[in-house]
């Protein structure tokens, strides 16, 4: 429903759509909250993630099977020569070595599926979060959406960062509270966000929380692909907005954590 407006039409097509059209009116972030709209919302930029996940992954899959297809045609017409001269079968093993490194550098990008979802869903929850009245209401939610800004993501799923990350800004903006500085504190919410983002930043996927098939980004590729900005500039963020209410123990938490 949150796809939205297809054609260029500016006509609303979605609730989300009709939702952001009425933003303005007359006690509409009161209606939102009487419906628990917020946490909603951010279950779904999470299940946003969980889509591009799986789909970069079926692309992958496909890929894969298809690549592993041609090979097998070309070895049975192949087999013949390779019987003959035992020499040319290894030239030709060393080739076909060359070329599953050449099929895998080749292996195509994954045009993400969620990017006005993910934009129109962002919107919606910044409008609300400019109402201070929001933010108990997403307190028990804080954890999994301060995940998302430095989760692991496949090149097509970056957006979801983003789209995340202008949602705790907004949140931190408006609706953080002493209150709920210290309930930070107490989840060590920083220190998971700190950690995360050291994850983010190592060379290599952790083989805990990644599969061998996982093609998320981290190190150099999630660097160049602007993760690392996105992670780092949202727990920044978040904890110089805590300091601004008398309470400096996120600070202290992200400097215990080694940030």
């Amino acid at each position: 429903a949150a796809e939205g407006t297809e054609g260029g039409s500016d006509r609303p097509t979605s609730d989300v759509d009709v939702l952001l059209a009425n933003a303005g009116c007359e006690r509409f972030v009161l209606r939102c909250v009487e419906n628990e709209l917020p946490p909603n919302l951010i279950h779904c930029l999470r299940l946003l993630r969980v889509l591009e996940l799986q789909h970069d992954h079926a692309v992958a899959m496909r890929f894969q099977r298809e690549r592993e297809r041609r090979r097998a045609e070309g070895g049975n017409d192949g087999d013949d020569n390779d019987n003959d001269n035992d020499g040319g079968g290894n030239t030709n093993d060393g080739g076909g070595n060359t070329n599953e490194d050449d099929d895998s550098a080749s292996l195509p990008a994954t045009r993400p599926v969620s990017t006005r979802a993910a934009k129109k869903v962002s919107r919606l929850l910044c409008l609300l979060c400019a109402d201070a009245s929001v933010g108990e209401q997403l307190r028990p939610h804080l954890f999994g959406l301060l995940a998302l800004s430095g989760a692991s993501y496949p090149r097509s799923g970056v957006h979801i960062a983003t789209a995340a990350s202008d949602v705790i800004l907004a949140f931190a903006a408006s609706c953080l509270s002493a209150s709920l500085v210290w309930f930070l504190h107490d989840r060590k919410m920083i220190v998971h966000m700190t950690d995360d983002v050291k994850e983010l930043c190592s060379a290599a996927a952790p083989s805990a929380s990644a599969p061998s098939n996982s093609r998320c980004l981290y190190g150099p590729d999630a660097e160049e692909a602007g993760l690392w900005v996105v992670a780092l500039k949202t727990v920044v963020r978040l904890v110089a907005a805590s300091c601004r209410h008398r309470c400096d123990e996120l600070l202290r938490d992200y400097d215990a954590a080694g940030g």
